[in-house]
């Protein structure tokens, strides 16, 4: 039987060059803007233990996002073990971060899951693709908290909080109408996206108190989690250069300093590495076993 080739654009080798194109153009541009050597400076005097600290407690998120997937697949029938659950999550940030490539973390995740009996691939998409929307929507109503504690709020907050408030009750709405699998556990998931980000800003606060310097944290955070939209593009390699172009461009608008800024995403980008080793040790093992029930 024949089977034809991908076309060039779509193999792995190319997207990762071009990913690697971009990543180096972006770095460029940070530095036309900000003095590497002096991010260089911040890095050799930041505290050690803080960084630690910070990879302790982003580690915990991804244990929580584990059980939020969990969630999302239990609504199509799919039942995990809290234990598998994690190890999938891990694998799919092993994809995302250390072995970046043309399947994606998501895509991995949905070549192990799908099954000639049970849910379909759209089903299966469709469960990760809701969960990343809630996550999206943590980081939103994260933001509208952050922008009124500003001391000039970049939008008046009764604008901010308007504009989620009806968007979360449209959102909602239309999940009920056409995803009710998925709109039961509407709050549930919600929340724990909110209490995610949560974590994630304590983490970035451990990064920031690695600088021994006084600074207001608050639009530092509002800038990491504006950025955090910006990377969902994932038009670099493993993410690295998209979040310090964010920051960096937004330091002026926030008033920030633009070299702490880079650090901080740049701190961030190991801190989200370093997590994602133990997802090797699941990614090797032998242990494929998993559990998939119809739906209740």
């Amino acid at each position: 039987m024949f089977v034809p080739m991908k076309p060039w654009y779509k193999h792995a080798a190319f997207t990762n060059a071009l990913r690697l194109v971009v990543t180096a153009l972006l770095i460029w541009l940070v530095s036309r803007r900000v003095d590497l050597r002096e991010i260089g400076a911040i890095f050799r005097t930041a505290d050690a233990g803080w960084l630690a600290g910070a990879i302790l407690i982003y580690g915990s998120t991804l244990v929580i996002s584990s059980y939020r997937s969990s969630i999302y697949l239990s609504g199509i029938g799919i039942q995990l073990s809290h234990w598998d659950a994690l190890g999938l999550y891990l694998k799919g940030t092993v994809y995302n971060v250390l072995l970046p490539g043309g399947v994606g973390g998501d895509g991995y995740k949905i070549l192990i899951l799908r099954s000639t009996d049970g849910p379909s691939v759209k089903q299966i998409f469709q469960a990760f693709f809701f969960e990343r929307l809630s996550g999206l929507w943590a980081i939103c109503a994260l933001l509208c908290i952050l922008n009124g504690t500003l001391s000039t709020p970049l939008l008046p907050p009764v604008w901010s909080w308007s504009v989620i408030g009806l968007g979360t009750v449209g959102y909602y709405f239309v999940m009920r109408r056409f995803f009710t699998e998925h709109s039961r556990y509407f709050v549930r998931t919600h929340l724990i996206s909110l209490g995610i980000q949560t974590i994630v800003s304590v983490s970035v606060l451990c990064i920031l108190k690695a600088q021994p310097l006084p600074f207001a944290y608050g639009p530092y955070l509002m800038s990491f989690h504006g950025s955090t939209i910006f990377s969902i593009l994932n038009i670099g390699l493993s993410g690295l250069g998209v979040r310090e172009f964010a920051m960096g461009y937004a330091a002026q608008m926030l008033q920030n300093d633009a070299a702490l800024s880079v650090f901080v995403a740049s701190a961030f980008w190991l801190v989200s590495t370093a997590t994602a080793i133990p997802g090797l040790g699941f990614l090797f093992s032998r242990d494929k076993s998993r559990q998939m029930t119809a739906p209740a």
